[in-house]
């Protein structure tokens, strides 16, 4: 389902951070 974006809501996590 979502699994792409899974890994990309991650990426998008570390970058706010």
């Amino acid at each position: 389902n979502d699994s792409g974006i899974r890994g990309l809501q991650f990426i998008v996590q570390s970058t706010v951070k």
